[in-house]
């Protein structure tokens, strides 16, 4: 069965700019997880093995294109954006600086389950997305995409 991630979790990061992913969560990344920029400059955290099948999917579709400068670069670009974590024997990792600053996290730090992955975000971020769409919102656009979709337009 797949994994699904929801709810969300706010915590923070320490003097040494480390974070501990919280239990709610932890289990249902596995062994081993992987820090990536997610769009919108938030950090998106990935369970190992959804990196390798988004990597391998990205190779099969390219198929024998890999001596394409342009692609090449653009699979650089895209693979070099990923972090392996790696705690510590407390369960705490750090957080890398280039990843820190790409989603202006500085003390407070909100976890988000995102279905597939987790997202992390300065809690002043997740405060101002929250601002601008509520949970009614929310349902109702989904509700407007589904339907899209559906239709086809």
């Amino acid at each position: 069965m797949a994994v699904i991630f929801c709810g969300e979790k706010t915590h923070q990061i320490d003097e040494k700019n480390r974070i501990r992913i919280p239990s709610c969560f932890k289990s249902d990344l596995g062994a081993g997880y992987v820090f990536g920029k997610g769009p919108n400059g938030v950090i998106d955290v990935l369970p190992k093995e959804t990196v390798e099948k988004r990597l391998s999917s990205l190779q099969e579709k390219l198929g024998g294109e890999f001596c394409d400068e342009e692609i090449q670069e653009l699979l650089y670009n895209y693979a070099s954006n990923f972090t392996i974590a790696s705690e510590d024997s407390q369960g705490r990792v750090v957080l890398p600086e280039d990843l820190r600053t790409y989603a202006c996290i500085n003390k407070d730090v909100v976890t988000i389950g995102a279905i597939d992955h987790l997202v992390l975000m300065s809690a002043e971020k997740r405060k101002e997305q929250q601002s601008k769409q509520s949970y009614s919102d929310t349902l109702k656009l989904l509700k407007d995409k589904l339907s899209v979709k559906k239709d086809g337009i």
